[in-house]
């Protein structure tokens, strides 16, 4: 039964873009978000909303995730990507694979796997790397490409201002929550490196209670997402206690986390989708010079946020407490 209303958050990363593109940020970020609830209000559940959307923003040359991805040390595009839905409490996430040019359609067919209960004597893995994640792509007949198909002159001269990872988070029709992200990872990293979208708890997370749901997903620098759990940290969090500022939690959780007292700048954001009762609330912070944020709540137009701090040095945030979209 159809009770609920389609609700879809993204961000495009946290970092610098360019402002002359900014148009065609706010024509892909409407372009995703409507379709996202189009797919919902037909009937697609969340975790097939999210992926399929984002597929869309990895396809874009705006995003560093799929093609145009940030170029390794030895000239290699490298991908992380990951899946997490509620309903079924699964989680599947694929990393430093080379020749997929849509990531996450990878990691969703991962998280799948875990339903097949004819396999229940057998460990179902929850992320592959590297060739181990190829040869289930070529398995699992999801397309491959070569890896110089997946660069762009684009990618290679403006990486400097290329934002991190993207996230999606879909709550769908049904009353289901879904969050994924994909990456291309930071630019010229170490072949091999795996940000934090691939580790459990880092780079996305589903918390929920008797009366809340809190979806997050975070970007900036994978190693200080790591050490803070953050996306685990925030949406419990709030979850737990959405009375408390959500500013206050991403303080709380990485601006001032212990683990990252010797880290003179700390380079990090998230957003957060959070439903109590029948309201829904969006949140988001970040560190970094900018970070783009859009949503749309069934019908409403979407709303895109070109968040910029002029002042932010890594030891400051700026963003929003929680704020109600379905008034």
């Amino acid at each position: 039964m159809i009770t609920n209303h389609p609700v879809i958050l993204i961000h495009l990363g946290a970092g610098r873009y360019s402002k002359n593109s900014e148009s065609e940020y706010q024509d892909l970020c409407k372009d995703v978000c409507d379709y996202g609830t189009k797919l919902m209000k037909n009937k697609i559940q969340a975790a097939n909303a999210a992926s399929y959307c984002t597929s869309l923003l990895e396809d874009s040359i705006l995003t560093n995730a799929g093609y145009g991805s940030n170029i390794t040390t030895n000239g290699k595009v490298q991908c992380d990507a990951a899946s997490m839905d509620l309903k079924t409490n699964t989680f599947g996430a694929i990393g430093s694979i080379e020749n997929v040019a849509n990531p996450i359609l990878l990691a969703e067919s991962l998280r799948n796997y875990q339903q097949n209960k004819q396999l229940m004597y057998r460990f179902r893995p929850m992320v592959l790397v590297g060739n181990g994640a190829l040869l289930w792509a070529k398995e699992h007949r999801i397309p491959t490409v070569e890896n110089d198909d997946l660069k762009s002159v684009k990618s290679m001269k403006r990486f400097k201002k290329r934002n991190d990872t993207i996230g999606v988070i879909c709550h769908d029709s049904f009353g289901n929550v879904s969050v994924c992200a994909s990456s291309g990872g930071i630019p010229f990293k170490r072949s091999g490196r795996l940000g934090q979208v691939t580790h459990y708890g880092s780079g996305i997370w589903i918390a929920s209670n008797e009366s809340n749901i809190v979806a997050s997903a975070t970007t900036g620098c994978g190693e200080q997402l790591i050490s803070t759990f953050l996306a685990k940290s925030m949406a419990e969090g709030i979850c737990n206690d959405p009375a408390v500022s959500a500013k206050s939690f991403f303080d709380e959780f990485f601006i001032n986390a212990k683990i990252l007292q010797h880290e003179d700048c700390k380079v990090g954001g998230y957003i957060g989708l959070t439903k109590i009762m029948d309201d829904f609330f969006v949140s988001y912070s970040h560190t970094t010079q900018n970070m783009i944020v859009a949503h749309k709540f069934s019908q409403m137009e979407t709303n895109v946020i070109f968040s910029t701090s002029l002042s932010n040095h890594g030891r400051e945030q700026h963003g929003t407490n929680l704020v109600c979209i379905s008034d």
